[in-house]
């Protein structure tokens, strides 16, 4: 019987992969027909060209639910040293994806029969490869974004543990994520800033009682990684979404701030930056009566700019009016309050410039 036309018995091949035994018989004939291959002629040219004859048109390769199929219709993912884990979701994915049958590659098949099997099934047959990155992508990666119900806290780390080791920079562009936070909740990464474990800059965990509500990433993801990997960590987590700093953070963290201060050295204080009296905070001062003060936050020392009625404000109230400046936020804060802003500001747009506002210190 010509080799073709066992290929073409279909009803035969079908009992045979059904069968007791079947993938140890398809081994058997893989390994043969790579041991024993034929071969055409065709001219090029004038010259007559062998090249050995293929299968890519034959349903062969019997996949992991015993059924047979062309090459170029299942993969095959090279399970060596990946763990118990991995190798359970492989096996998940042939719900969705038709995956060579495992016992191909593993009773009594040595590491180096086993790539053997694999090269000779993906260059006569077209079999596909499927790495890692596929399975994590597709088997791990939606249980952890945002559009799935959240997992355990438990499940979560260990998933996106796989995910950062697996994808990291490569995680899919407007991925985001379900991220473990250090009080045990589970929130949306948007929600989320990095605590210091992560080494941020900035680090808003330090003074974080300014900015009332913020949730930080949870160390578990990081215990006992080599220090050397926690750059990647935020790289991975900035692409899932996690934040640098919040929403409004300088702006409430400099009223908080200069709010603290003010009750040290007023009978009230009172937030009124709703109200656009031009000034943020009304403080009745035991010294010196109402103050009305315009509280200005800074990441970095530059220029502090006063808008058109803040300017006008300023220029009604006299030596009522104060500009306080909270610089650098978030870390190492300094409070700098300037009486009668208008005595020291450029005037377009009173612009007050850090060689300015920094004479002024407070604490």
């Amino acid at each position: 019987m010509d080799r073709r036309d066992l290929l073409r018995n279909s009803d035969f091949l079908k009992l045979k992969a059904e069968g007791k035994g079947g993938a140890a018989w398809f081994q058997g004939i893989y390994f043969w027909l790579k041991q024993y291959p034929q071969w055409e002629t065709y001219l090029e040219g004038r010259k007559k060209v062998q090249q050995v004859r293929r299968y890519h048109d034959f349903p062969i390769v019997l996949t992991a639910d015993c059924k047979l199929l062309r090459g170029r219709g299942v993969f095959v993912m090279d399970i060596s040293g990946v763990d118990s884990f991995l190798k359970g979701l492989a096996q998940e994915l042939s719900a969705r994806k038709k995956l060579l049958h495992l016992d191909l590659l593993q009773p009594g098949v040595t590491e180096d029969k086993a790539k053997e099997l694999v090269g000779f099934l993906r260059g006569y047959t077209g079999l596909q490869p499927l790495d890692l990155k596929k399975v994590c992508e597709e088997a791990i990666l939606p249980r952890i974004i945002t559009g799935s119900t959240p997992s355990s806290t438990e499940d979560l780390v260990k998933y996106t543990r796989y995910c950062e080791e697996i994808l990291w920079i490569s995680l899919p562009d407007a991925t985001e994520l379900w991220v473990v936070t250090k009080d045990g909740s589970i929130r949306a990464a948007r929600e989320t800033l990095f605590p210091a474990a992560y080494h941020p800059s900035p680090n808003w965990e330090s003074n974080q009682k300014y900015v009332p509500g913020l949730n930080f990433v949870s160390d578990e993801y990081i215990q006992g990684a080599d220090p050397t990997r926690i750059g990647r960590w935020r790289t991975f987590f900035k692409k899932g979404g996690v934040k640098l700093e919040p929403d409004n953070g300088v702006e409430e963290f400099a009223l908080n701030f200069a709010e603290e201060y003010l009750r040290t050295i007023s009978r009230t204080v009172t937030r009124v930056n709703n109200s656009n009296h031009g000034y943020d905070v009304e403080a009745e001062s035991i010294a010196s009566g109402l103050m009305r003060v315009e509280v200005k936050g800074k990441g970095n020392e530059s220029p502090v700019e006063l808008t058109e009625n803040e300017s006008a404000t300023a220029a009604k109230y006299g030596d009522d009016y104060f500009l306080y400046v909270v610089c650098p936020i978030p870390e190492n804060p300094c409070l700098y309050g300037i009486q009668n802003p208008i005595q020291i500001g450029k005037r377009e747009k009173l612009s007050v410039f850090p060689e300015d506002w920094k004479s002024w210190k407070i604490i």
